[in-house]
């Protein structure tokens, strides 16, 4: 499956990384598919919580805000979607 993560500021599309990854069956495979995506925006990855899981497993997105990231950020929200081909 394909994965798309971008920033957005002042509801504007920053960057934008795609990745395929195999479907996410465990915690671990979300987290390693973040490091991946955070890695190609140049941006540290965010603290991902149970919610950032749950959302994405029910509606195939979720987002992060600058209060998520242990670092300060230069965008409003990073929106993680998975994009059905």
């Amino acid at each position: 499956m394909k994965v798309w993560a971008k920033t957005i500021k002042d509801e504007h599309i920053t960057s934008d990384a795609t990745t395929i990854v195999a479907p996410f069956e465990y915690v671990g495979d979300f987290v390693s598919c973040m490091h991946t995506l955070c890695g190609e925006l140049d941006i540290p990855t965010p603290i991902i919580l149970t919610k950032h899981i749950t959302h994405y497993v029910q509606f195939t997105n979720c987002h992060f805000l600058p209060g998520d990231f242990v670092e300060a950020v230069n965008f409003d929200k990073l929106v993680i979607e998975n994009i059905t081909e």
